[in-house]
């Protein structure tokens, strides 16, 4: 195989919205788009495979599903010219049907998706609300200027009627509708210990209607510092 094989990875992420993350990938003619969703959510996935590209491996591939697909995505080493580059593969499962397939070189794929993706996050187009789950307890913190146990103190002193007040402050009110799930019908009538560790299984929750990892989580020092070490 010979050096005018291998192709420049574009990677373009796009504004998420009600919890679908729009990826689109370019290489010379070829195209893939497609939406990541946040309740199955690849990211995490997606960073260890390419930490696994960039350590060397011979071949490493995660799937995923787009609410729709069962999709693969691999990549498999191969040598041009005594360079090691990656056949990058993305499959359909079902049918085992190929939808783009390009030799890629590694610093640039790793580059492309990082890059890209920190682009992404750190524009102003990215809304979290639309992508990330936010814990009750998150919430919560920003709205008291609370530590941990300072707000479980807080929340266990209050009866149902205000907690469901306190939580109707936060920024999503769906919220709200769980008071009543996550506490026993004679909480009001419970010791405050009880209360407390109520609380706590309550400020775990999601307080947010969306599931997707923070895209501040996908930081990686494995690729981080290979980019570094190997800039284009």
């Amino acid at each position: 195989m010979k050096k005018d094989k291998v192709k420049n990875l574009q990677v373009k992420f796009s504004d998420a919205v009600a919890g679908c993350l729009p990826i689109q990938l370019k290489a010379g003619n070829k195209k893939y788009v497609d939406c990541f969703s946040c309740y199955w959510d690849p990211l995490p996935d997606l960073k260890h495979w390419l930490e696994a590209i960039v350590i060397g491996v011979e071949q490493t591939s995660f799937t995923y599903d787009n609410e729709g697909q069962n999709i693969k995505f691999d990549a498999q080493s191969l040598w041009i010219d005594r360079e090691k580059k990656y056949l990058f593969t993305i499959t359909w499962i079902e049918g085992n049907r190929v939808e783009f397939q390009v030799v890629v070189d590694r610093k640039q794929m790793i580059g492309a998706f990082f890059n890209g993706f920190v682009k992404y996050f750190k524009s102003d187009k990215y809304n979290p609300l639309e992508w990330e789950f936010h814990a009750i307890h998150d919430k919560l913190y920003n709205l008291l200027a609370l530590d941990y146990e300072q707000l479980v103190d807080y929340c266990a002193k209050l009866n149902t009627q205000e907690l469901t007040a306190l939580l109707e402050r936060i920024d999503d009110v769906r919220g709200v509708l769980w008071v009543d799930d996550y506490v026993s019908k004679d909480y009001n009538k419970k010791t405050f210990e009880d209360k407390r560790e109520q609380i706590k299984k309550m400020l775990k929750q999601n307080a947010n209607p969306y599931e997707g990892m923070s895209l501040a989580n996908f930081r990686s020092e494995i690729i981080e510092k290979y980019l570094k070490e190997n800039e284009l």
